[in-house]
């Protein structure tokens, strides 16, 4: 199998996490601000630690790069009041995701930069 961002968004929307797990390389990492995440503590936290209402993955989502080694997406949330834009970055081994980073920004204006 190899991740790929299609499916990825479907498997998001759909709340697939049967394929969103299958997508874990072996030596898969999680990193954010103040969290590092081996394979099955991010396991964990994805089948018990979303808070799934608080989800929403596809307001205005954009593909931002897709290769054999890496995929970037982005989206943006409401956090606090304010919209704030979420990058995700996987850097990619074997086809799966290896190390999986999330950079969170709030905007400053409507232009969503």
């Amino acid at each position: 199998m190899v991740l790929r961002l299609k499916d990825l968004f479907q498997a998001q929307d759909d709340w697939d996490t049967e394929y969103l797990l299958s997508t874990y390389h072996d030596e898969f990492m999680f990193i954010d601000d103040y969290v590092l995440m081996n394979r099955e503590e991010a396991i964990d936290h994805l089948l018990n630690g979303v808070p799934l209402e608080n989800n929403i993955w596809d307001n205005e989502r954009v593909a931002v790069a897709e290769t054999d080694e890496v995929a970037v997406w982005s989206f943006v949330t409401e956090t606090d009041g304010r919209p704030c834009k979420h990058t995700h970055v996987i850097l990619k081994k074997d086809g799966l995701a290896w190390r999986y980073m999330i950079h969170r920004n709030f905007l400053q204006d409507q232009n969503r930069n």
